[in-house]
């Protein structure tokens, strides 16, 4: 499969999880440090799941998790 491919596959996964954190967690800080907090505690998880042996589908989720946090971290710590 090609990169591009893969991506495509992956986008509408993120696309949903987006909008469940959007749902669930309407505001998210506009402050870095408060803001890399909660990205690191998504990592963290995502570690711990990985460390655990977890499937291979709760990885993913717990990934998707941080890619989301990410994105958020992106939209609201303005320059």
């Amino acid at each position: 499969m090609l990169d591009d491919e893969k991506l495509m596959d992956v986008l509408p996964m993120l696309r949903l999880e987006y909008m469940r954190a959007k749902a669930k967690h309407p505001h998210f800080p506009g402050d870095p440090a408060r803001a890399l907090a909660i990205v690191s505690e998504e990592l963290l998880e995502l570690a711990r799941a990985v460390n655990d042996g977890e499937p291979r589908k709760r990885v993913r989720e717990e990934a998707a998790h941080v890619a989301v946090t990410a994105i958020r971290f992106l939209e609201e710590v303005s320059e």
